[in-house]
């Protein structure tokens, strides 16, 4: 698991990371499509604005010692909040939210980073994993800006590390879309890290740690065949889970052999 200190960080260079990005943007620049579905720039700093003020009031929560979710009526007021600014006035918004939230994790004492318990959908969560999804979420849709200007980008490997091991392994199956074929096996090796792990595309899509002693695999262990192999770095695999690795954003180093191919995978995460 992530140490606090090193998620916290990640938190902070993500929120600083896309301030630069969208620093002097007008109106128009902010009303240029991202690389997320049909949204442009100025509504994913929307998106990432309320989430974080959810974020914080969940986070609030959590510190008096309360079980319960942020009220829907509270959620479904700061989406119609921020749905109602234009570009500019969301995203400055947007960009004092993410800081708040930020300040509000970095203040919280050892004592409260250990003990304190975040209402969640997925249960009441320890702060690091909360902070974990909220990083996946942030560093996620600051791609989505950058890569529009700077088409070789790719996801903070330490962020992508960190959001593989708290989020995307735990909870693959709610970003996949179960295959219409009978269960196959992806061998799925990290180049930037040695690691690897097998993609269980079954009803639901789990992920499997591929070496639970440390040592060195194949993928083909006793019983346990792999239908395909897939190398690639840890924020292209990340980004595949997310539904952002179409054609023309994939690394020539991205690779994917045997009976299943790179498009049935894109396939199997659609993404949002």
């Amino acid at each position: 698991m992530s140490s606090n200190p090193v998620v916290m960080e990640r938190l902070r260079v993500s929120e600083r990371r896309l301030a630069g990005l969208v620093d002097g943007l007008d109106e128009e620049a902010l009303g240029t499509a991202s690389a997320c579905s049909a949204w442009s720039v100025g509504r994913v700093m929307a998106h990432l604005g309320s989430g974080a003020e959810i974020a914080l009031a969940g986070l609030h929560a959590g510190l008096v010692g309360s079980t319960e979710s942020v009220p829907a009526e509270v959620t479904q007021a700061l989406w119609a909040k921020y749905d109602a600014l234009g570009e500019s006035e969301a995203t400055a918004r947007s960009l004092q939210a993410n800081a708040a939230l930020v300040d509000a994790f970095e203040a919280l004492s050892p004592s409260e980073l250990a003990d304190v318990r975040v209402p969640f959908f997925m249960g009441p969560v320890p702060v690091t994993s909360f902070a974990s999804f909220r990083l996946a979420e942030h560093v996620v849709h600051t791609w989505d800006v950058e890569v529009t200007r700077h088409p070789d980008v790719e996801l903070d490997p330490v962020s992508a590390g960190i959001i593989l091991d708290m989020v995307l392994t735990p909870l693959v199956g709610r970003l996949a879309r179960p295959p219409r074929w009978p269960a196959k096996r992806v061998l799925v090796r990290l180049s930037d890290s040695d690691a690897a792990m097998t993609l269980v595309l079954g009803d639901p899509v789990t992920i499997e740690d591929d070496m639970p002693d440390g040592g060195e695999s194949d993928g083909r262990e006793p019983g346990r065949p792999s239908d395909a192999i897939a190398i690639m770095t840890t924020g292209a695999f990340i980004r595949l889970a997310y539904g952002r690795l179409d054609r023309t954003r994939t690394p020539e180093s991205v690779g994917v052999s045997g009976s299943v191919s790179l498009d049935e995978l894109r396939e199997i995460f659609p993404g949002f």
